[in-house]
């Protein structure tokens, strides 16, 4: 379990996960997963008005989204590993990728996007517009903001602490 819950390659994942026994403790772990993604497809259909799909990722991404689909893309690594204020960081994790589907998602954003990406900016864009998708969601509901401070948090306490400038260019 605890090989599964902290390696980052997905070919051992699967290979590790049919070895495992079922325990009430990994059933109740898979129920709150369960449990935020339901609430989350709520949240979605809340937010954009359009049913959404989350999909679990199990490597060193924390989310992402493809604004092309009406998917999201999460880990739930944090509560698999019972990590601190998991609920709330798993929560933050699905928001912000909403927060990409209300406030960054149509045919002229998605030129914008492209251009940025074709001039090798585009993890520069996204930078900038991860910020202005958590101020906008944090002026909906006070909630919100609770929860992304916590993903801030939790983010930077696993992710490199230093970035080159090149890296976002």
């Amino acid at each position: 379990e605890k090989m599964l819950a902290r390696c980052l390659s997905d070919s051992v994942r699967e290979a590790i996960l049919p070895l495992l026994k079922r325990t009430v403790s990994r059933s109740r772990k898979l129920r709150r997963v369960a449990e935020e993604f339901a609430w989350g497809i709520r949240l979605g259909r809340e937010l954009t008005g359009r049913l959404f799909s989350i999909e679990m990722i199990g490597n060193e991404d924390l989310g992402y989204t493809r604004l092309e689909e009406n998917k999201i893309y999460v880990t739930p690594l944090p509560i698999l590993r019972g990590e601190r204020h998991a609920k709330d960081v798993v929560q933050a994790l699905i928001l912000h990728e909403f927060g990409h589907h209300v406030y960054h998602r149509g045919e002229e954003e998605q030129a914008i996007w492209s251009a940025a990406h074709d001039q090798g900016l585009g993890r520069l864009l996204n930078l900038v517009a991860d910020e202005h998708l958590e101020r906008n969601l944090r002026a909906l509901d006070v909630t919100f903001g609770d929860r992304l401070k916590r993903l801030a948090a939790y983010a930077f306490q696993h992710s490199k602490k230093e970035l080159f400038v090149l890296e976002l260019l």
